[in-house]
């Protein structure tokens, strides 16, 4: 079965690129097909990005103890989605999760080599879609790009402590 046609942002007539909202939601599916794109023709391992955030997370924290509860507040996610993206990761091979001695109930998250390995695939995947997101801007429009999306996402910092009070 030959795949739909997929509306790029040249003819798709709901990009008018004045919703920042939408532009951005835009740019991270492209991306995010990219990234799958990448990790089906460039690696051994099938992930999907919140595996690698956690393999990138578990490599970069290697020295640190890690459990359940970390990666909870890390990734914002809720226990039972960590608990369920861990026995994944775990049944795949990626981490271990080993008892601690002095709390029976806590288990210490761990990279296995076959973890690392995912984990250096990855990022040569995630390389090659920041090559391509960058691939038709000059090194200046680049900067620019970050310091205009570094000064939005401070517009947003000062409402994370309302945004907590009205989730607890």
């Amino acid at each position: 079965m030959k795949k739909q046609h997929q509306s790029t942002t040249s003819d798709d007539p709901n990009f008018d690129g004045k919703s920042i909202g939408f532009s951005v939601s835009h740019l991270m599916r492209k991306m995010k097909e990219y990234f799958a794109y990448q990790v089906t023709v460039g690696t051994n391992h099938l992930t999907t990005p919140t595996h690698g955030w956690v393999l990138g997370y578990l490599y970069r924290h290697q020295e640190e103890e890690i459990y359940q509860k970390t990666l909870e507040e890390v990734l914002h996610m809720a226990p039972s989605s960590v608990a369920s993206l861990a026995k994944n990761l775990e049944k795949g091979g990626y981490i271990k999760r080993v008892p601690v001695e002095t709390d029976a109930r806590l288990k210490k998250i761990t990279l296995t080599s076959q973890g690392m390995e995912c984990h250096m695939q990855a990022i040569a995947c995630f390389e090659k879609v920041e090559e391509k997101a960058k691939e038709n801007l000059s090194r200046e429009e680049t900067e620019q790009f970050f310091r205009i999306l570094k000064k939005m996402i401070h517009n947003f910092d000062d409402m994370s402590e309302q945004i907590e009070e009205v989730s607890l």
